[in-house]
């Protein structure tokens, strides 16, 4: 059963760039460098991130399913954990601006779950200038002042804020995205309170990890 998971202490050395007083949270581990078919997270993590370059093709039904499984986790799971008045939830933004036609708008399609209850407060806050290369394709790992400057908030969603800015994402790697956003909300919004929810988490193979040291 899915169940909202802490990176803790014990979990930090996977997620360099954060610190013990991030707050952070999870669904689900995600194993790289192994096969689709590893297990069913791994298959639903990668139908979830399918790019939008097969749209139209026999395979994009995994793409809907994964995003409906998802609404389903972040409704049953996520949101009842949140204190919904005191608390404003904001996309991690994608790889590619609005502009591009591979824009991919997953994440708001599973925070939009959230408007069903009343008083909450979901804002696509943060947004890029300028595409990037998704980290899962891309062999080197940009640092938080790389993506930072690459960020900016929309001035016409500022007012009224709360006291709690949740940021969501599919995967948390080295914690870079969210650290950057995080900084560029406590530039704007001083007094806030910012939190990682993540659907899952890069969780290295320790094998894999042992064999490059060896």
């Amino acid at each position: 059963m899915n169940r909202l998971l802490v990176i803790d202490e014990f979990l930090l050395p996977d997620h360099t760039n954060l610190d013990p007083w991030d707050q952070c949270y999870y669904i689900m581990n995600y194993i790289p460098g192994k096969r689709l078919d590893y297990n069913a997270e791994n298959q639903l993590i990668h139908n979830f991130k399918k790019s939008l370059e097969y749209r139209g093709s026999i395979s994009w039904g995994y793409k809907v399913g994964a995003i409906n499984k998802f609404c389903q986790i972040f409704r049953e799971v996520i949101l009842p954990t949140i204190s919904i008045p005191h608390c404003t939830l904001v996309p991690i933004p994608p790889s590619k601006t609005k502009q591009n036609q591979l824009y991919d708008d997953r994440m708001i399609q599973v925070l939009n779950e959230a408007r069903n209850i009343e008083g909450s407060d979901v804002r696509e806050l943060i947004y890029l200038l300028n595409d990037m290369v998704p980290m899962h394709n891309s062999t080197r790992r940009r640092s938080v002042d790389e993506l930072l400057v690459n960020l900016a908030i929309d001035q016409s969603l500022i007012n009224g804020i709360r006291e709690n800015i949740i940021l969501f994402d599919d995967m948390i790697t080295t914690g870079a995205h969210f650290i950057a956003c995080k900084r560029l909300l406590q530039q704007t919004f001083p007094n806030v309170n910012v939190i990682g929810i993540f659907l899952s988490r890069r969780d290295p193979d320790p094998l894999e990890l042992f064999s490059e040291l060896v």
